[in-house]
């Protein structure tokens, strides 16, 4: 199953949540009963023709969107609120005679059943991939000690479904870090390589290239369709902590300080309490040994 097919996957869940999402409401609140079939499958109809265009809006069709869960969530609700601004609007056009509570009682159903689905919907392609299933052909730009950390995480990780195709770098550094096995090409052959051996996407190492060609690279590839990541070069630090901070116009990224929440500060402290005390209770006979061998050495 190809890309493609994973993400008309993806979009017929969403479909079939606001589906079922609004069809409960329609035949909960009685809504045939009072204005017929017809109404009610124009309802139901708007509703999923207004989500996934709002989803789409989102973004949320895109894996670099859907990949991190937090953003998937922001935008999925995000999108339910212009499907609710939208439901309504269309009411009040064809007259369908469904109020607004019952327009809103839909979205938060057919939320639930949005993350729900994502949800089961992630975890399947995250076994699949584990299994070499479902894997995105990558070419590694670089051939330096950070590049091997690369495709060492994405062979440890094969749930992100990064599947190294090879690399393109100096040869002699490629040999010194262990590979040559993988090494197909210079870097001024990136482009020619990624056709030669179908790769969908490259991930550059932060070293790998001058600016001025890693500029000429991205717009060759993106021009060809082709997926770029920038490897940041930074391990161990929170992504969220990240933020993206251009400087005259240059791309950076700045790190924020690490902190803690009002309630992970008095989480911690009651942690800090908790394992004090454990540990005053566990040391006390150790203490009551030495106060005693200090009070007899004081004796003699």
């Amino acid at each position: 199953m190809g890309r493609n097919k994973l993400k008309m996957l993806l979009i017929t869940g969403d479909g079939l949540a606001l589906a079922v999402g609004y069809l409960a409401v329609v035949l909960g609140v009685g809504f045939p009963a009072g204005y017929g079939l017809l109404r009610s499958a124009g309802v139901v109809g708007s509703a999923v023709v207004i989500g996934l265009a709002s989803m789409r809006s989102q973004g949320l069709f895109l894996a670099r969107v859907s990949a991190v869960r937090i953003v998937e969530l922001t935008r999925s609700t995000r999108a339910m609120a212009m499907l609710v601004a939208g439901m309504i609007v269309v009411d009040r056009v064809a007259r369908f005679g469904f109020r607004i509570r019952y327009i809103v009682l839909g979205a938060v159903i057919s939320w639930l059943l949005i993350v729900l689905s994502r949800s089961i919907f992630r975890s399947w392609v995250a076994v699949r991939r584990s299994k070499g299933h479902h894997q995105r052909r990558v070419l590694v730009v670089g051939s330096d000690a950070e590049a091997a950390r690369l495709i060492e995480v994405f062979s440890t990780h094969p749930d992100l479904g990064m599947a190294v195709v090879g690399i393109v770098g100096d040869r002699d550094e490629a040999i010194r870090h262990e590979l040559d096995a993988l090494w197909l090409g210079h870097s001024d052959d990136t482009e020619s390589l990624v056709k030669a051996h179908d790769a969908s996407g490259v991930v550059v190492s932060p070293l790998a290239l001058s600016s001025m060609r890693l500029n000429l690279l991205i717009r060759n590839l993106q021009n060809d369709d082709v997926h770029v990541h920038l490897a940041t070069g930074v391990s161990g630090i929170d992504a969220r902590r990240l933020r993206s901070l251009p400087l005259s116009h240059e791309p950076m990224l700045y790190v924020e300080a690490p902190s803690l929440s009002k309630v992970q500060i008095v989480a911690k402290r009651v942690f800090d309490l908790v394992v004090s005390i454990l540990l005053l209770v566990l040391a006390s006979p150790l203490f009551a040994v030495v106060a005693v061998a200090v009070k007899l050495q004081d004796r003699g």
